[in-house]
């Protein structure tokens, strides 16, 4: 999937290509396991300041933790390879489907950009 500036407001080239890098390589070596990536945060509501990370949220089938240390491994990976400060948040979907009344939830469902 191609992430395009229409679709979010990014102004920083690293972040544009840490958020295509991540969605690209997560989805073609986890994607079996992934129910969803969101961009949230201060990059999907286009009020990022120059040093702010970018926000995803991966929903994966079921609790596994060498799949949420992978995902967060490739996006240290990354930010090494491009300079975007990923913040990667995994959630199984179960828990996902328990908690989506917390405001954290909310504030991702409503603001967020799905991206995967």
């Amino acid at each position: 999937m191609t992430v395009t500036g229409s679709e979010i407001s990014l102004t920083d080239e690293s972040r544009h290509k840490a958020i295509e890098e991540f969605v690209r390589r997560a989805t073609r070596e986890y994607g079996d396991q992934i129910r969803s990536i969101t961009l949230f945060g201060s990059v999907a509501r286009g009020n990022a300041a120059k040093d702010s990370d970018i926000d995803l949220l991966v929903v994966i089938d079921e609790e596994d933790f060498r799949l949420r240390r992978k995902l967060v491994g490739l996006s240290f990976d990354i930010l090494l390879e491009t300079g975007g400060d990923l913040s990667v948040k995994v959630l199984s979907y179960r828990d996902f489907q328990a908690h989506k009344s917390h405001s954290f939830l909310r504030n991702v469902l409503a603001e967020g950009a799905k991206l995967a």
